[in-house]
């Protein structure tokens, strides 16, 4: 095993020894340690970097991205979450979705003509707000969904 420095070209957090067998790996680990930061709600990119402590040649160096506070809760509702509520509009579908006890109203592309995008082309990007139990129970309401099946999913 070999001793990296890994470091990144933002923050205030130093830098961190590594024990690996090669840059590629220690770099692995720099990345999870890089991501496990205090980071700005908006997220950012970092570059993250390791140099061998005894040999400078031995170095490895990726950016990654920090993932804001808004696509984090949108990969946590898309990923764990359960949608007990869907709206098809024209170029959104609206979903509430539950993620243990927390409710969410996610935007997602789409809708019944298809506008998929990845947010810079026309149709903005999903979005994701938290939502209140009394909110999703009107949604699903609104909706179209019977009193019993608000019930079910939200009790």
């Amino acid at each position: 095993m070999k001793t990296y420095r890994a470091g990144i070209d933002v923050g205030e957090c130093g830098e961190k020894r590594l024990q690996a067998a090669s840059a590629e790996e220690a770099l692995v680990l720099a990345i999870q340690w890089a991501q496990d930061g205090d980071w700005p709600d908006e997220g950012c990119d970092v570059l993250v970097s390791v140099e061998n402590v005894e040999d400078e040649d031995d170095s490895a160096e990726e950016t990654i991205h920090i993932a804001s506070r808004v696509e984090q809760t949108i990969e946590r509702c898309t990923q764990e979450g359960k949608a007990l509520f869907e709206n098809e509009l024209e170029f959104r579908t609206l979903q509430v979705v539950r993620v243990e006890d927390d409710f969410f109203l996610l935007h997602l592309n789409g809708g019944s003509r298809g506008a998929f995008s990845d947010g810079k082309a026309g149709v903005a990007g999903h979005e994701c707000e938290t939502i209140e139990k009394s909110e999703a129970r009107r949604l699903g309401l609104k909706w179209g969904y019977t009193p019993g099946e608000v019930a079910q999913e939200t009790r």
